[in-house]
């Protein structure tokens, strides 16, 4: 290998790999592999598993990855967890792209917390849904505030806009949330990147050479050698397996799972003033409107997001393949007058005391073979928060018109089919300073996302979050993931 050239291997094609990407095919010098798995079928004899919305976003119906058969790796939870991929469930993706304020960061060292220049980095290649409304003191598109509005944000406890989504225009003129697989698309048919598909990770190794990396792809065993550097991005659980598999090989792991709770419930009423604005995202079934909200008594004066929509088809098709039909038409037929609202809760004020990711190893087998399972305990106090969001939009009563239907949390719960936690989940192998030794699990990285036990990789995915804010958080994912290929990048010809 040229010394003038740096070979690179990403593993993951969802929205921590794109970060990576938008930096690193920027230069010439950097050769990229982008290893995924990239199912856009089914593999022989699946069931077609339907998972809810996929199709509908160019998405797939097809189960993948943790509990896909081909791999030596199962899942055992109580939620959907698996990576986002070039292919499957990469491929939907609600946009919403508010930047949390670093304050809500909690954990976070200073050098971790993505700039202004790392969004930038990832924002210029999609289109923002935007508004002007309250909402625009939050910024979806700045990392931080003035002092004025600092200060003015102060004495607020909630406040209200039309989405901030990041999106795509179709060739019909049609809008849809931004899409990962696009860019990869692109990056692939220009030759900035070699993506290598239909293949899993098993195990990553220091040497003198640079990073070996061991996959299996669905004939054979494949070994690619002599990497400068592997910025990992497979998802949390599954880079985590990856991680423990190459350097805890033959243990049994019990890591901290970091999760924001989530849950949802339903309102009635007319909903927000028809605008403009309103219907763009109404008739392209996108999130309609971003609540943000924060209280010292219930959240410890953390911003927590509620998204709250009219029921689209997206919802109905969810509802479909849980109720009987009659139910399903009956809903539809009161389309504009039912809406959802999905809160999420910072981790740090979820339960964490019982969340383990338990990865254990079939050590005599040829092929490695893993399980992983995920304990949750219930949230602790979701009943709190949930009336502390009911009194949010009855405070906005004028705006937003709408009343809380008494025991939808029950219909929610069940429309997610997922009781426990949040759909967000980080903090296995999280950056802290050098010298921490307070709560620091078995494997951690640096502030700069590197992992301590084999230098050269680098945690670009939520893994290494040292906790999950209650805001949205795939463009903090983005940008944190941007903001460690920008200071590996500074370093790597010195």
């Amino acid at each position: 290998m040229a010394n003038n050239f740096r070979r690179v291997a990403i593993i993951g094609s969802g929205h921590a790999a794109y970060g990576v990407c938008q930096v690193l095919t920027k230069d010439p010098k950097i050769e990229i592999d982008v290893f995924d798995i990239g199912l856009i079928g089914p593999y022989p004899n699946q069931p077609e598993n339907f998972v809810s919305n996929a199709k509908s976003v160019n998405g797939s119906w097809f189960a993948y990855g943790l509990n896909d058969s081909r791999w030596p790796v199962s899942l055992r939870s109580a939620r959907m967890c698996s990576s986002h991929a070039y292919g499957g469930f990469g491929n939907v993706y609600s946009g919403a792209v508010l930047v949390p304020r670093n304050a809500d960061l909690k954990g976070w060292h200073e050098e971790s917390i993505p700039t202004f220049e790392d969004y930038s980095a990832v924002r210029k290649n999609f289109e923002v849904l935007d508004a002007t409304d309250a909402l625009v003191k939050w910024s979806a598109l700045e990392p931080t505030t003035t002092a004025a509005q600092i200060e003015e944000l102060r004495g607020i406890s909630s406040v209200w806009g039309f989405s901030r989504v990041a999106i795509h225009r179709t060739e019909t003129g049609k809008l849809r949330p931004f899409n990962p697989g696009h860019s990869f698309d692109k990056f692939r048919m220009e030759g900035r990147i070699r993506y290598i598909s239909q293949c899993y990770v098993l195990s990553l190794e220091n040497q003198d050479n640079g990073i070996k990396l061991k996959t299996i792809n669905k004939t054979c065993n494949e070994t690619y050698s002599g990497y400068d550097a592997v910025f990992l991005g497979a998802g949390c659980i599954n880079s985590t397996g990856i991680v423990h598999r190459s350097f805890r090989r033959g243990e049994i792991g019990r890591y901290r799972v970091h999760s924001a709770a989530a849950f949802v419930q339903g309102f009635v009423g007319r909903g927000p003033h028809s605008s403009t604005d309103l219907l763009k995202r109404r008739e392209n079934n996108l999130p309609e409107v971003f609540l943000e909200l924060r209280s010292e008594n219930d959240f410890e004066g953390h911003w927590c997001n509620t998204q709250i929509t009219a029921v689209n088809k997206y919802v109905l098709e969810t509802i479909a393949q849980r109720f009987p039909g009659s139910i399903t038409q009956g809903l539809s037929n009161f389309i504009k007058n039912f809406y959802f609202a999905i809160s999420s809760v910072p981790s740090y004020l979820n339960n964490q005391e019982a969340i383990f990711c338990i990865v254990s190893e079939n050590t005599t087998s040829s092929v490695l073979g893993s399980s992983i399972e995920i304990y949750e305990p219930s949230p602790r106090y979701v009943s709190r928060w949930r009336i502390a969001v009911r009194q949010a939009i009855s405070y906005h009563k004028n705006d937003l018109r709408l009343a809380h239907i008494p025991v939808s949390e029950s219909l929610g719960d069940l429309l997610r089919g997922n009781r426990l936690g949040g759909w967000h989940f980080g903090g296995t192998i999280p950056m802290c300073p050098e010298g921490t030794t307070s709560g620091v699990p078995p494997l951690s990285c640096t502030p700069q996302g590197e992992l301590r036990q084999c230098p050269g990789v680098f945690l670009v995915d939520s893994a290494s979050f040292p906790s999950i804010p209650g805001t949205t958080v795939a463009f903090l994912t983005m940008a944190h993931a941007a903001r460690v290929a920008r200071r590996w990048l500074g370093s790597a010809f010195k």
